[in-house]
């Protein structure tokens, strides 16, 4: 079968052509997967993803030839899309992981809607005795970002500041406490 008969197969969505790309694309997608940190859910996951970006490509009209077996374009998305939650992966992994049981006990109290007291933090938590030599102003824009998930517009608009300054600020805060480690 000629590759636009196949073309013309995927749109009309017929079920043997579309099951018969799905198995020749999956163990290469699993053994691919795996081999770069994933287990066999995540690339069950992947490869489903790929198949349905590259059914839509196809449908959409967006993939007018093919110039490979379609085999290979799948696998071609299961690589981007597997490296697209490895780099996502790594930038969470880069962000400052607070113990959420340790603020489950914090909340905004105040007179002003801008005013955040902390209450009831167990102080054996590292992170907080590391925090409480930075100083209010860091201590407050760092829980507030990072444990009350604030974006900076908003807590600029809440503490009356900048967003730039607050960005600095932040980030001369996290290099403080990085280097209190």
């Amino acid at each position: 079968m000629d590759l636009q008969d196949l073309l013309e197969k995927i749109r009309q969505n017929d079920p043997a052509t579309i099951r018969k790309i799905y198995k020749a694309v999956k163990k290469t997608g699993q053994i691919y997967v795996i081999k770069k940190g994933g287990n066999v859910n995540e690339a069950e996951e992947v490869i489903q993803e790929a198949m349905y970006r590259f059914y839509e490509k196809i449908r959409m009209d967006k993939l007018y030839t093919l110039t490979t077996q379609p085999e290979g374009a799948i696998f071609g998305f299961v690589r981007y899309i597997w490296q697209e939650r490895i780099r996502e992966r790594k930038a969470k992994q880069k962000e400052v992981s607070l113990d959420e049981q340790t603020y489950a006990a914090e909340r905004m109290v105040g007179t002003e809607e801008n005013e955040i007291e902390i209450i009831s933090i167990p102080p054996e938590n590292p992170i907080i005795k590391l925090m409480d030599q930075l100083g209010k102003d860091c201590k407050e824009i760092l829980i507030a970002f990072y444990v009350h998930k604030l974006k900076l517009k908003e807590l600029a608009i809440e503490l009356g500041s900048s967003e730039g300054y607050l960005k600095v600020k932040k980030h001369r805060c996290m290099a403080q406490l990085r280097a209190m480690r």
